[in-house]
């Protein structure tokens, strides 16, 4: 008995340009019940992984049939690179005026491609936060697929915080004899602290306490990170 089998010309689903982050996914062969080249992406099961893929046309094989009549096909399927737009590292607290940022080397970004930076205060990739204002301010870096740019696009953000604090203004104070009686003084912005020799820190002064001749006192409001200072003098 002779049996005789007629080869079939086995055909492979086209695959659409992919990126190199999508995931995984089978091929589709037909005929079914054939097998797959064995590649860096391409599992004998036909299952493709982008991310172990080349940048570019990548190659994959298609067999079915038996001894003799083994047939194979082959298909392209093509990988873009993704390029992600991580960022690292922070920015502290900005008190105002401040000068600017260069966003290139205060935070680190992906090395596989160059993203653009976008926000309030932004050009570029220096970060005026004069310009941005006091607040908090979202700076986002935006990042595309090559060559098509709209196929796997991606954002990262980061939040800065930016403060300011009004430069204190002191109403001046006419000489006092030492037993003159205790005073506040008038400060604008209120809540900072006081310090020098016969005042307390929310600002009573006593000149019994204090030394005869000019003493000076010094004023702070604000937090460590964003604060300002005034001085005034007062005669004793």
């Amino acid at each position: 008995t002779i049996t005789v089998t007629s080869a079939v010309a086995p055909t492979i689903t086209p695959v659409s340009v992919l990126c190199s982050n999508a995931p995984s996914f089978s091929l589709t062969g037909f005929p079914a019940g054939g097998t797959w080249s064995l590649t860096a992406p391409t599992s004998t099961t036909g299952v493709f992984t982008p991310s172990l893929a080349a940048v570019g046309n990548n190659t994959v094989t298609y067999l079915y049939g038996g001894a003799g009549c083994l047939q194979t096909t082959t298909a392209i399927v093509p990988i873009e690179k993704f390029v992600p737009a991580t960022i690292t590292g922070t920015i502290n607290p900005i008190c105002l005026p401040s000068n600017t940022v260069n966003l290139s080397t205060a935070l680190t970004t992906s090395t596989l491609g160059v993203g653009v930076w976008s926000g309030n205060g932004v050009t570029g990739t220096t970060f005026n936060p004069t310009t941005a204002g006091v607040g908090t301010h979202t700076l986002t870096y935006s990042t595309n697929s090559v060559p098509t740019v709209s196929l796997c696009p991606a954002t990262g953000t980061i939040a800065v915080q930016l403060n300011s604090v009004a430069q204190p203004t002191i109403l001046a104070v006419n000489p006092l004899c030492s037993n003159a009686s205790a005073l506040t003084l008038t400060v604008t912005p209120t809540g900072g602290t006081w310090s020098g020799t016969g005042i307390t820190s929310s600002g009573v002064f006593t000149p019994s306490l204090a030394l005869v001749g000019n003493n000076t006192y010094t004023y702070s409001v604000g937090a460590s990170t964003c604060s300002a200072v005034n001085t005034t003098t007062i005669s004793v």
